[in-house]
């Protein structure tokens, strides 16, 4: 008898488990991408402001929309809170961004609470940088030259970033001077990067794309 109250006891506490775990107001946890929801996603810059505008499909379940930044691409911190209003676009403004670079994000809330995170998308400010690159739209390999100055500086690191993650996908550093600096990339996964160049304390930012 003790066996088997012992064995409903487990059951029990099984299935309360099980519910716990799977049971979603969402169908779609925290942490996962909007996919077929997100219609649009895009950052404008302008004048030094970020121009974050985004889209849904499914607009009457949105309850608000929380803007969140990041300059790392790690850890996000919100920046505001943009109310929904049924209708399917909105737009959010990012009066003081980060120097140099900026990664974006929103979290979307439903009426029911469900909670859904959008694709990372990544603005640069910075202007400054005495670094060319080229193409921008890399296939094998990818040119740095330093335009301020006729050679790039022994010591000065090169990090390729995806921007969707922020993880250094590929770093090296310039062993010696040199015009110009040249970088296969043809085993590097397709996707948006950016190319962090450190010269000395600063470290500038250009976005490419690998096919």
């Amino acid at each position: 008898m003790k066996n088997l109250i012992l064995t409903l006891l487990v059951l029990i506490i099984s299935v309360t488990v099980s519910n716990t775990v799977y049971c979603s107001t969402s169908g779609q946890p925290e942490n996962e991408a909007l996919a077929t929801e997100l219609k649009s996603f895009t950052i404008r810059l302008i004048n030094l402001t970020s121009i974050i505008s985004w889209s849904t499909v499914n607009p009457m379940n949105n309850e608000y929309f929380t803007i969140e930044r990041s300059i790392d691409g790690k850890t996000f911190t919100s920046i505001g809170k943009v109310k929904a209003t049924g209708a399917s676009g909105y737009t959010f403004i990012d009066y003081k961004p980060n120097t140099s670079i900026n990664y974006y994000r929103f979290k979307k809330v439903d009426f029911d609470g469900t909670v859904a995170v959008s694709p990372v998308r990544v603005s640069i400010t910075d202007k400054t940088s005495p670094f060319k690159i080229s193409p921008t739209i890399v296939s094998d390999s990818l040119s740095i030259q330093n335009i301020d100055t006729s050679e790039l500086e022994a010591g000065s690191k090169v990090q390729m970033v995806l921007t969707a993650t922020g993880e250094v996908m590929f770093e090296t550093k310039v062993e010696a001077n040199s015009i110009k600096l040249d970088i296969a990339l043809s085993t590097l996964p397709a996707g948006n990067y950016v190319a962090k160049i450190q010269k000395g304390n600063k470290v500038y930012n250009h976005k490419f794309v690998k096919q």
